[in-house]
């Protein structure tokens, strides 16, 4: 069983890996962790530690679960409120229950639970990552956001000489680059042993825009198959640490084109 004050927190961490209906929760002793997956090609993990509930307490070390995760956040709307205290909690095998308590009234939603299905192991830790850069999230937000919508593919290059780090969007119709030199005031850390052009779906990179537009500071890492990994901090209302990681496989580039 967890309750927190404040709703809103775990709304809009949520909403940012919203991205297909279904979602595992998986509850530990250090906190709450929502992972959702897309074709075995995209995976988002959200992650709440235990302080930042009010009250945090688990009869099991682990417990695993599926949810529609759609309904699951729309509940939680339902709750936001300012004055209310809000608490969650479930059994093995029943509904996840959540109450909200303001005042005198008492709002109850529940949603149906499923058998938690096996996730992918999607990893990068930070010794193997190839490339990688650390950078302040609201100037990074900006740099995303000039991103053409109407791309087909996003090829990220990363050298250890100029122009260093360049995203370039591509469509049937038009490319557009942006460049960001390693000495930026945005960068904190750039590290790049060799120059590397790794390409995504522009509908593989589109899920990674909503947590970056909450993020305070944002990691970008790949490894040498070109495995991208974003990790976004974020900050709550109440000043406490949370965290998204999103990972997303390369497509080939046509050495021909």
């Amino acid at each position: 069983m967890a309750r927190i004050k404040n709703v809103k927190n775990l709304f809009s961490l949520l909403k940012c890996v919203s991205f297909n209906d279904q979602a595992t929760f998986y509850a530990s002793r250090n906190g709450l962790k929502v992972v959702v997956e897309e074709s075995k090609c995209q995976q988002a993990g959200a992650f709440m530690g235990s302080d930042v509930f009010e009250e945090y307490e688990l009869r099991e070390e682990l417990v695993c679960l599926r949810v529609d995760l759609n309904v699951f956040v729309e509940c939680l709307g339902i709750l936001d409120t300012p004055a209310g205290s809000s608490s969650i909690g479930s059994s093995y095998g029943e509904p996840l229950k959540l109450v909200m308590v303001d005042d005198e009234l008492i709002t109850e939603c529940s949603v149906k639970t499923m058998e938690a299905c096996e996730t992918l192991h999607f990893s990068l830790p930070s010794d193997e990552a190839f490339n990688k850069i650390i950078a302040d999230g609201p100037q990074f937000r900006e740099l995303f956001n000039d991103l053409d919508p109407a791309s087909d593919y996003v090829d990220i290059f990363m050298s250890p000489d100029p122009p260093y780090f360049r995203v370039t969007t591509r469509s049937s119709s038009c490319k557009c680059q942006v460049s960001v030199a390693k000495g930026a005031d945005m960068i904190e850390e750039f590290r790049c042993t060799s120059p590397a052009t790794t390409r995504y779906k522009y509908s593989q990179i589109k899920p990674s825009l909503k947590p970056l537009q909450m993020s305070s500071k944002v990691s970008l890492q790949t490894d040498e198959g070109g495995l991208l990994c974003f990790q976004f901090m974020v900050r709550t209302d109440t000043k406490q640490l949370c965290y998204i990681e999103y990972f997303c496989t390369p497509v080939i580039i046509d050495e021909y084109e």
